[in-house]
């Protein structure tokens, strides 16, 4: 099997259903953090719309410091965590440009390799071509492939 591009990325791969449940849990979840700290803002917006409906105000008046003095924490934290991410992404980027920079290696020989593993050349070619494998390693190293399940 020949990468047409190197190093070989697994992308769009298929999640499993517990993982797609779990990532929009999470979302939700963060949502109503997100709903929950910006409570004030929100409040005030509200009464801002009931004011120009011409409905009388509920909560206090605009006070900017009364609104930025419980957030900033959760600023600083924010600050902090975005600065953590664009590292670790800068970094991630240098490091995929750099794998990227670099030849392929070139391919094993089926014999060489069968030979290394304890298998036998026909069997390990065979065992390339199946889409999933199986492999058992024996007491003494050798290997043992079966065809996987189906993907789904």
């Amino acid at each position: 099997m020949k990468h047409e591009v190197w190093p070989p990325l697994i992308t769009a791969a298929r999640q499993p259903r517990w993982m797609v449940w779990r990532d929009r849990g999470l979302t939700l979840f963060m949502w109503l953090l997100f709903v929950l700290v910006c409570h004030n803002f929100l409040r005030l917006a509200a009464d801002g719309v009931r004011e120009v409906s011409g409905r009388p105000r509920v909560g206090p008046e605009w006070d900017p410091e009364m609104l930025w003095e419980p957030l900033r924490p959760f600023l600083v934290v924010s600050g902090l965590l975005v600065t953590w991410l664009l590292l670790f992404g800068l970094v991630g980027i240098r490091r995929i440009a750099r794998d990227r920079a670099r030849p392929m290696p070139p391919p094993l020989d089926t014999g060489e390799e069968a030979a290394r593993q304890g298998a036998d050349g026909a069997a390990l070619a065979a065992w390339r071509d199946w889409r999933i494998a199986v492999v058992h390693l024996d007491d003494h190293g050798r290997m043992h492939a079966e065809p996987g399940p189906p993907p789904e």
